[in-house]
């Protein structure tokens, strides 16, 4: 009898090969159909698979790294975390922003720019991006003494140039915009090209206000006590 033959067993289909991933000691948690899980990675997780895959093809740009591989390009963004990868630079140890009080990073900023000798923003970008990130996504420029010199206003927000002027304003008992003017040109410019000067002296108007208005009861009180001939 003729024996039948068994049809041949087809292979099953692999997912399609992850870009880049070929020798690298981090792994990505994958799916059933191979898709990258990258919810189920930590943010140092995903900075260090980012840091090999960079380090491993040569990547100097985000635009090459967009090119080879765009899902960890996405992910890098929505997690804000291209500050921690560097492109070109030596790679620093990755830290963790959500754990740190702004106290911390504060301190962290002032003493890098003490060991460094950092003057200006600029400066501080240029030595490290992923601090200079978080500084500024909680707002906390306003907590560090650069020194003195030409300022960059461009990199400034409307918030943050109010926050100086009214430091300065605090710190000085400045109470007229002149006086203000002839203390800082420099910011009163500033404050004025963007029409913030009103926002700046807004909580020092209201004090002033609130003094006149005690004057004039003070005054009334006082008037209103006296024994009538």
């Amino acid at each position: 009898m003729r024996r039948l033959q068994k049809p041949p067993v087809a292979e099953a289909k692999t997912s399609e090969k992850e870009p880049l991933a070929e020798g690298l000691q981090v792994r990505v948690p994958k799916d059933s159909s191979g898709r990258r899980l990258w919810s189920k990675m930590s943010d140092r997780e995903i900075v260090e698979y980012a840091r090999e895959v960079i380090g491993k093809k040569g990547i100097n740009r985000r635009n090459d790294l967009k090119k080879n591989d765009r899902g960890l390009h996405l992910v890098l963004n929505e997690r804000e975390l291209f500050g921690e990868v560097g492109f070109g630079k030596k790679q620093k140890k990755a830290r963790l922003w959500k754990g740190m009080k702004d106290e911390d990073i504060v301190e962290l900023a002032r003493k890098l720019m003490k060991e460094k000798n950092i003057c200006t923003r600029r400066d501080l970008h240029h030595e490290d991006p992923g601090l200079y990130a978080i500084l500024r996504k909680r707002d906390l420029f306003t907590k560090i003494e650069f020194k003195r010199g030409k300022r960059s206003w461009a990199v400034l927000s409307d918030r943050e140039v109010i926050e100086i002027a009214r430091k300065v304003i605090e710190e000085r008992e400045i109470n007229r915009r002149i006086d203000l003017e002839n203390a800082d040109s420099g910011l009163y410019s500033v404050l004025l090209r963007r029409g913030l000067v009103d926002l700046a002296f807004a909580g020092r108007d209201q004090q002033k206000n609130d003094h006149a208005r005690d004057a004039v009861i003070e005054a009334l009180e006082a008037f209103c006590a006296e024994p009538t001939s």
